[in-house]
C-alpha cells in the first residue's frame, strides 16, 4: 500500500494494529518466557502506538508498502515482526558490546578473543592518565553506534575537556534504536569503555559478520575495507554451502547499494570462523556475529546483532532476497 505524503501516521499504527488483531492475533497471545522479552511488552502503551508509527513510516520509506506480518513475504518483514513480537534473551544483555564477550564458551576461547577493554564507566568521565598506558584506544559508548572515536592516550588537558564533554552528550542522548523499535538497546546502564585499537586488524585483514539460526551459521558475509579510501568496501554474500550469493544490497530506497565483486570465491580458515560463531549464537534464535580475521593472529569476536540495518535492507535481485529469507527466517 502507497501511502500519502501528508499521512497521519498514528493513526495509521492503530489501523495496522487494528487489522493484526484480527488476521495473526497469535502474536498478542504468546506467553512471557522468563529470561526473554518484546517489545510488546518493553514499550508502555501510551510510547508504543509513538513507536509503531515511526517504524511504520520508515518501513514505507525503504519499501513502499506497510510490513506484512501475516505473510511475511521478504526478509524486511520478518525483521519488523522480529522486533516487537519475537522473543529475545535480554541477560546478559547482548546488545552490549562489552557483554558480548560473556557469549564465548569456554570451550572455543583458544579459537576467539573479545576486544581487550582497559576502562569502563557509568560516569562520562574519563580516569586519570596514569591509569592507561599510553597509546592509540577506541573510546566508545556501550549500547548504541556510531557512538565512538579513536584517540590518543593521555590526551591533553583541552582534549580532556572535549572528551569529556562528548562522553556526557553521548550518555545523555537517546538511547540508539528505542525509537525505532530496537528496544534490546534500552535494557541495562549505559557505559563508556576503551577498547584496544583494531584498526590495523579492521584496514588489513577481513571482517566476517555470520548469521546464525538456532546455533547453525546460515549466512554470512565478509567486508574488506578499502586502504585507500576510507569508507569504502568490498562485501561477498556466502550461503552455508560456502557458495557465493550474487547481487546487490541496499539501506533502503535511497541508500547506498554495496555490490558484491563476486571475485573473492572463498575465505581462508573461514571452517573455524563459522564454528565460533555457532558456539557463541547457540543462545539465540537468531543472531549476527561479528568477527574480525587478520592472518597469523588470533579473531577478535566484534558485535552481536539482531535486527540488522534495522530492517532498511533491500536485496537485488529476487533471487538473492529469497535465498536470505529462506535461510534466516524458514
Amino acid at each position: 500500500m502507497n501511502m500519502k505524503k501528508n499521512t497521519d501516521w498514528k493513526e495509521t499504527a492503530k489501523k495496522f494494529l487494528s487489522s493484526l488483531l484480527i488476521d495473526n492475533p497469535s502474536l498478542f497471545e504468546a506467553p512471557r518466557v522468563p529470561g526473554k522479552g518484546r517489545g510488546l511488552d518493553y514499550y508502555a502503551t501510551s510510547a508504543f502506538l509513538s513507536v509503531l508509527s515511526t517504524t511504520l513510516q520508515e518501513f514505507h520509506f525503504n519499501h513502499q508498502r506497510l510490513p506484512d506480518l501475516v505473510n511475511l513475504p521478504k526478509t524486511c518483514d520478518h525483521f519488523f515482526k522480529m522486533k516487537f513480537f519475537n522473543q529475545m534473551l535480554m541477560r546478559p544483555n547482548p546488545a552490549s558490546k562489552l557483554n558480548a564477550r560473556r557469549y564465548i564458551p569456554n570451550e572455543i576461547k583458544d579459537l576467539i578473543r573479545p576486544p581487550v577493554c582497559y576502562w569502563s564507566s557509568t560516569t562520562p568521565t574519563l580516569p586519570p592518565d596514569e591509569e592507561i598506558p599510553a597509546g592509540t584506544y577506541w573510546l566508545k559508548l556501550d549500547l548504541g553506534w556510531h557512538a565512538q572515536e579513536i584517540i590518543e592516550w593521555p590526551p591533553s588537558l583541552a582534549e580532556r575537556k572535549r572528551l569529556n564533554e562528548k562522553c556526557e552528550s553521548w550518555m545523555n542522548g537517546h538511547r540508539h534504536g528505542l525509537a525505532n523499535g530496537e528496544w534490546w538497546y534500552g535494557i541495562g546502564e549505559q557505559r563508556i569503555f576503551l577498547e584496544e585499537d583494531l584498526s590495523e586488524v579492521i584496514l588489513q585483514g577481513t571482517e566476517i559478520k555470520i548469521f546464525v539460526r538456532n546455533g547453525h551459521p546460515k549466512i554470512y558475509h565478509n567486508v574488506v575495507y578499502d586502504k585507500e579510501y576510507p569508507g569504502s568496501m568490498t562485501v561477498n554474500y556466502f550461503d552455508a554451502n560456502k557458495q557465493i550469493i550474487k547481487g546487490t544490497r541496499s539501506y533502503g530506497r535511497n541508500g547506498e547499494h554495496t555490490i558484491t565483486d563476486h571475485i573473492l570465491t572463498s575465505i581462508e580458515n573461514i571452517d573455524e570462523y563459522l564454528l565460533c560463531a555457532a558456539e557463541i549464537g547457540k543462545p539465540f534464535d537468531l543472531v549476527r556475529v561479528d568477527i574480525f580475521t587478520k592472518k597469523n593472529s588470533k579473531p577478535v569476536l566484534g558485535e552481536l546483532s539482531f535486527c540488522v540495518g534495522s530492517g532498511t535492507h533491500v536485496y537485488h535481485p529476487d533471487t538473492m532476497e529469497e535465498t536470505i529469507r529462506s535461510a534466516l527466517f524458514e
